[in-house]
């Protein structure tokens, strides 16, 4: 039997792959999610998608809880990223073989070989190989988007994989990473968006967005094409994943 663990940060990114598995059966325990799932028939493959919550305090707890438990073949950290390079639109994906903290750490990642990813789900539009960067907080602006890629090399942010690298590390259980991007360089998330973005459960969601339209009605048409961009992003994650659990 094989097990892979897939990580992301919301629902709205694992969504769309979530929607792929048959046999699915969820838990909660200590903030984070987890669905046990199969591909297809494929009885000799199990996979846990891991919903840990933003954040590196959140990954890192969850993973460590996760690979505790289990011993999966592998592990993936899958989600959204931020582009720090005029190169990345909007659903491009990105395969990093490298991640770095906020204070210059490396870990490398493992990559899956170019064959295996240059399939019709990844070859439009994918970065392999490159710096991706773990960030406490968002970098909301091209400003503070190019200062970051000129001071850590990297090519796109996030805010989990290198804590979920730093546990898998330790435990000795390879790990690789794609993600899809969410807001190009020139893009700016305004504040109360990107609190709603970060809500865990979709009541939360809700009602931020109540909240959110009635202080600002002008984000109601943000809001809406954010959630079309991220479902496009969470597709293309879908996709490529399959190819990646079939490994």
């Amino acid at each position: 039997m094989k097990t892979i663990v897939i990580f992301f940060a919301l629902e709205m990114e694992s969504g769309c792959f979530e929607d792929t598995l048959s046999a699915t059966r969820r838990t909660q325990a200590d903030g984070f999610h987890i669905t046990l799932g199969k591909l297809g028939d494929d009885e000799q493959r199990e996979i846990y998608v891991v919903r840990t919550g933003v954040g590196a305090e959140n990954a890192r707890r969850a993973a460590a809880a996760v690979l505790q438990a289990h011993r999966p073949d592998y592990a993936i950290s899958a989600g959204f990223a931020g582009a720090l390079i005029p190169d990345f639109k909007k659903s491009d994906l990105f395969f990093p073989s490298e991640v770095c903290d906020e204070v210059c750490r490396l870990i490398t990642l493992d990559l899956f070989p170019e064959a295996v990813l240059k399939t019709r789900a990844a070859q439009k539009n994918a970065v392999l190989g490159g710096r991706l960067l773990t960030f406490p907080g968002v970098v909301q602006n091209a400003q503070e988007k190019e200062h970051c890629a000129r001071e850590f090399g990297a090519k796109a942010v996030d805010m989990e994989t290198y804590a979920l690298a730093e546990i898998c590390q330790e435990r000795g259980v390879p790990l690789y990473c794609v993600r899809a991007i969410s807001d190009s360089l020139s893009q700016e998330i305004p504040k109360d968006i990107q609190k709603l973005m970060n809500q865990k459960t979709f009541m939360a969601q809700l009602g931020a967005a109540v909240r959110t339209a009635i202080k600002r009605p002008g984000s109601v048409l943000e809001m809406a094409k954010l959630r079309e961009d991220a479902l496009a992003a969470a597709m293309r994650l879908a996709d490529i994943l399959k190819v990646m659990s079939e490994k």
